[in-house]
């Protein structure tokens, strides 16, 4: 499980006010001057409204002044109702939307920021992962969590504001309010535990929950689940991972209402109250009518606040919640530190060495318990084509991610151009790489923008790009989009999408990869949606754009690597033979018996 660092309440709220005032210190600071202002207003009317109330009284049953000294009075007042009422329209959503573009945008580049900094090993972690699947969706909750500070602020000074205005008439009424506030507050306290819940486990079950509503929208699930039958059991999985969730949210549910609606019982005794007290202190003369109105006024405004403050600390609560867990999962993502201090020693000496690259006893484990890669060793040469070669599982993509940096080797190393990867900048060879993964996906974009991220500098050269879709061989697909480069595809995004096929997708991949024209190249199963003819076809096209580059070309088919200078064959994560197509061929080892057995798809008439 993840390490907890000072995730109590207050320190993640200051971690909160933190962030959000690195985002935006200004619109932080414009809404809660915005909040304090409003929530003076309440108490100001309540004056104006007593003053309103004594001049007219003293018009209409005495006689006493004129209406032209009481009319700038009513004006002043009926203008503050009214900004009073345009006021609540900067309501919790109205703030959120305003602060939207600070506090939400701004917490989803910061975990993007984050994930970009951190290994794929890392995020590969199952705490890691779990944990970025639960604060994926609760990334708002940080605009969620100022606005309502803001509404806090607001409705806390109006509290205060009234009962200041409550004490110019009676200590009395002003002391059974503070007596209900903190009467409130104190059970609010002691419920506070039964508002809350254990993230940590909550996660275990929302993960799993959403797992299975997610399952059966993945295509090749939901084939199997339809073919196999196994709705039924999907759907009781769900129920059983749902039935937490759903009693927990019950459970809060019901102890918010009751909380509320004691609350609630509580205020309407003290209005009682304070209507007997007053009613007795007018029939005594000791308060004037005027007076009685404004207690009403302000019983009635209290009320409002409170009620407000009370939803609102309660959603303040829940967010500081969710605020904890995304600061928990940024406090426990290991980020990567670049090392820029090297770059002038490494342009220095690049490119020296005929070797470009060289493992030297590579080991690889995800885990303790069992090794992928034992004790690899090979070099590649400059201008040189490589085939790896081996079947499934044989450690062929977890090679081709610890050359690209994606990961750390547990024991050994790997040089490039003769200097140790330790000695580079973070993300420096990677830069230095074109690489085709066989799991490569494409982009909701354009077409042309799908290759073009391969070279985010020329992005937008159509030259460019049109040269890398016929190197990758999917310039065959122009004549069937209408508007060429500019196509979208998919259609998670734009529902007009395009479709492609398995092997339309691996061909636009693959420009991508040419488009970052990259002097060392590497293509791991570039051809798997296709025949093996195909394959080959698909590798003949990638060797002719690659001369006078260095590349690997990956594949559990053996039938192109005649097409490389040399072959290693890895198995059991060993490299176990190493030479051109002739010569293992003629040693009549592994190599030999992959071939024997895979040349029949080979054959063209």
């Amino acid at each position: 499980m993840f390490k907890r660092k000072n995730n109590n309440n207050f320190y993640v709220f200051l971690w909160c006010i933190k962030i959000a005032w690195n985002m935006s210190a200004f619109s932080l600071c414009l809404w809660i001057g915005i909040s304090i202002l409003l929530a003076f207003l309440p108490a100001l009317a309540l004056v104006f409204q007593r003053a309103v109330l004594e001049n007219l009284t003293e018009y209409v049953l005495h006689g006493n002044g004129k209406f032209e000294d009481v009319l700038p009075i009513v004006i002043v007042l009926g203008g503050l109702l009214i900004f009073i009422e345009i006021s609540k329209r900067l309501n919790i959503n109205f703030i959120y939307f305003a602060n939207y573009e600070h506090y939400y945008i701004g917490l989803s580049e910061k975990i993007m920021d984050l994930i970009q900094s951190t290994r794929i090993s890392n995020l590969l972690d199952k705490n890691i992962k779990d944990s970025y699947r639960t604060i994926r969706y609760k990334l708002g909750q940080l605009c969620a969590l100022i606005s309502d500070l803001f509404q806090l602020i607001m409705q806390s000074i109006t509290i205060i504001s009234l009962l200041f205005i409550a004490a110019q008439y009676s200590i009395w009424v002003a002391c059974l309010t503070i007596l209900y506030l903190i009467t409130c507050y104190w059970i609010y306290i002691k419920n506070n535990g039964k508002l809350t819940y254990d993230f940590d486990e909550s996660r275990i079950y929302e993960s799993r929950a959403k797992y299975y509503e997610q399952c059966v929208l993945e295509p090749g699930i939901a084939k199997e689940v339809r073919i196999f039958g196994n709705v039924n059991k999907i759907v009781k999985e769900w129920s059983e991972e749902y039935k937490y969730i759903r009693n927990r949210d019950i459970r809060i549910a019901y102890n918010m209402s009751r909380l509320s609606f004691g609350c609630s019982i509580g205020y309407y005794a003290l209005v009682l109250v304070i209507l007997i007290y007053s009613i007795s202190q007018i029939k005594n003369h000791l308060v004037t009518v005027s007076a009685f109105l404004v207690l009403y006024e302000m019983a009635r405004n209290m009320s409002n606040s409170i009620l407000q403050f009370s939803s609102t600390l309660y959603h303040f609560k829940r967010e500081l919640q969710d605020m904890a867990q995304v600061k928990q999962f940024i406090d426990n993502v290991p980020q990567d530190i670049v090392n820029s201090k090297k770059q002038n020693f490494i342009k220095k000496y690049e490119g020296l060495s005929k070797v470009v690259l060289e493992a030297r006893n590579l080991c690889f484990s995800y885990d303790k318990e069992k090794e992928i890669l034992h004790n690899v060793n090979f070099k590649v040469y400059q201008n040189e084509i490589i085939a790896l070669v081996g079947l499934n599982g044989s450690g062929k993509s977890t090679l081709v991610r610890l050359i690209s940096e994606l990961y750390k080797p547990t024991k050994g190393q790997l040089l490039y151009n003769g200097i140790s990867y330790n000695e580079y900048p973070e993300g420096y060879i990677s830069g230095h790489i074109g690489i085709y993964f066989q799991d490569s996906k494409l982009l909701h974009t354009t077409l042309g923008e799908n290759v073009g991220f391969g070279d985010i500098d020329n992005v937008d050269n159509e030259i460019r790009i049109v040269q890398a879709l016929k190197d990758g061989g999917a310039d065959v697909l122009l004549p069937k989009l209408n508007n060429g480069i500019n196509t979208w595809l998919l259609r998670d995004v734009k529902k007009d999408g395009i479709q492609l096929s398995g092997g339309e997708q691996q061909r636009v991949v693959i420009a991508r990869t040419h488009m970052s024209n990259k002097s060392f190249m590497i293509f791991d199963e570039p051809a798997s949606a296709l025949d093996p003819i195909a394959e080959i076809k698909q590798f003949n096209v990638i060797k002719e754009k690659m001369k006078g580059k260095t590349g690997i070309l990956i594949s559990h088919r053996v039938g192109f690597a005649r097409l490389a200078d040399r072959i290693l064959v890895l198995q059991d994560g060993k490299i176990m033979e190493e030479g051109t197509h002739e010569k293992l061929l003629h040693q009549k080892g592994i190599y030999a018996k992959f071939f024997e057995k895979q040349s029949k798809w080979y054959q063209i008439d």
